[in-house]
Formats: structure tokens, C-alpha cells, sequence
């Protein structure tokens, strides 16, 4: 199968969601990451009524872009806005709802008591009808391949999988191999995502450096690698900070990402 490529609607986060899936279809894309993330990337709310999220769900239809997954990082902040979450990506059609674990890198209290949430989230994702993608970000007690791994085991879940970002497990203290980490994971992950980075460091970079080619990435052995990923769809860019940019600004970011893929061969 092979995986095909799409964009989050953060990029377009100080836009509205008709300009989003205009500008993601005209660059050639065939999916979106569909936000809800406050201040970010306001695209839909979960608490909408059932018939309003179909509205939106008509929306993206009619552009020909497919859902790949609800984005919410911030939208999930305790199991009530968990279950709206999940019950808005499951009327949209959306297999998945993205979002971080939260809570302080190694720090064992921190762990035990997400791994307790999460039980939680897991079986409002069973109920719902949608699934949670984690991503390992940053700072977070999932941060890293180790953390990954033992969250994943300890959950036990088929419910809660990985949103796998190369450029948080590039930036984490332990220096790891991206590449590597994507191969010992890559049985629990559902979603994937693409960008570059300014280097190391825990922040991410300005949004030039993000543009694929533009940072200190290297990009295709990743998009190699993904192809070992069982029953992936889509890989997806994600791209912060262009929230204040001009519409054509954050086009010629979508579409230059876009290109560099096309023009490497990637996919």
C-alpha cells in the first residue's frame, strides 16, 4: 500500500478551515489533519452538535481531501474534553484523534499518574469510535523511544497508538537516532509526521528551518523507513508558527514541503 501524503490544518491556523483545504489541495495533498487546537488552529470545535460536525464534515468532502485525523493537542486536557474529542472525530469519519501525553520527562510520579489517565482515555476511545494517537514530544513523559515503548506496554491497549514525529526524537536530550527509534516503535504506530529542524535543541526553530531541506533533517532515510510502518496511510506535515503568517506566506511553505517530496522521490 503505498502512503500517500497530507497536511495538518495548524499551518493554517490563522485562516479559515475553507481557506485551509483550498490551499492543502492545491498543492497536491490528499489528506488533513483536521484542528481543533485553541489559539492555534481553531478549525472546528468537538462540542459541536452532531449535525454541525457533519456540516464540517461535508466541507472537507467536497474538497476531496480525506481525514486522516482530528488534531488536538490542548483539546484533550481531562476525560470529559477527551470523550467530546473522540466523539466529534468519530461523527467526522476520523480514524484517529492526535494529541501528547503532557505531564514532566522522566519523572516516575509523572509517569504512573498519565498511564492512570490514559487507562481512562483508552476506554472512552473503545466506546467513542475513534482511536488516540500519542505523539512523543519534547518535555512530556513520553518523549523518547524508552518512554514510548513502556508506555505502549503498560497501557496494553489496541485503543492508544503513536503519532511519530522524527523532529521531537531528534531534539530529545538523549540525541537519539530518528531513524532508529521509527524501526524499535514502529508496531504501535498509527500516524506519522514530516517537517525539518534548526537542530537539537528542545525548541523546534522558526518556521524556515521547519520547511523540508531547510534545517539539519535528513529527510529521505525517514520517509524510507516509513514504508516499514505497518498499515500506514499517510504522513503528514506539520509545521509551527505560521499562525501570524500571510495566506500566501503559509501556501509557499505547504507547497515547497510538497515539492521537496516530489522531487526527492520520497513517496
Amino acid at each position: 500500500m503505498a502512503i500517500k501524503l497530507a497536511c495538518s490544518t495548524i499551518l493554517y491556523g490563522g485562516h479559515l478551515l475553507e481557506t485551509a483545504l483550498e490551499g492543502i489541495k492545491k498543492a497536491g495533498y490528499e489528506a488533513i489533519e483536521l484542528c481543533c487546537i485553541p489559539g492555534m488552529a481553531p478549525h472546528f470545535w468537538p462540542k459541536l452538535t452532531d449535525e454541525a460536525l457533519k456540516e464540517v464534515r461535508k466541507k472537507v468532502d467536497a474538497s476531496g481531501l480525506a481525514i486522516e485525523s482530528v488534531g488536538a493537542s490542548g483539546a484533550c486536557g481531562d476525560l470529559n474534553a477527551t470523550k467530546a474529542t473522540l466523539h466529534a472525530a468519530a461523527v467526522l469519519g476520523a480514524p484517529y484523534v492526535t494529541t501528547a501525553t503532557g505531564g514532566k520527562s522522566d519523572d516516575e510520579p509523572s509517569f504512573a499518574e498519565v498511564v492512570k489517565t490514559w487507562r481512562e482515555y483508552a476506554k472512552a476511545a473503545s466506546e467513542e469510535g475513534a482511536k488516540l494517537s500519542v505523539k512523543p514530544h519534547v518535555r512530556a513523559v513520553v518523549y523518547h523511544g524508552p518512554s514510548s515503548l513502556r508506555f505502549m506496554k503498560e497501557l496494553d491497549t489496541n485503543q492508544v497508538g503513536l503519532n511519530y514525529d522524527p523532529t521531537h526524537i531528534y531534539r530529545t536530550p538523549s540525541h537519539e537516532d530518528e531513524i532508529q527509534t521509527l524501526r524499535d516503535v514502529k508496531d504501535y504506530v498509527f500516524t506519522t509526521r514530516f517537517r525539518d529542524c534548526a537542530g537539537r535543541d528542545l525548541n523546534i526553530g522558526p518556521v524556515e528551518k521547519q520547511v523540508c531541506g531547510q534545517g539539519v533533517l535528513n529527510l529521505p532515510p525517514y520517509f524510507a523507513a516509513l514504508k516499514e510502518v505497518p498499515n500506514l496511510k499517510y504522513v503528514t506535515l506539520e509545521i509551527v508558527g505560521t499562525a501570524g503568517s500571510s495566506r500566501t506566506e503559509v501556501q509557499s511553505v505547504v507547497e515547497r514541503c510538497a515539492e521537496y517530496v516530489r522531487k526527492n522521490g520520497l513517496l
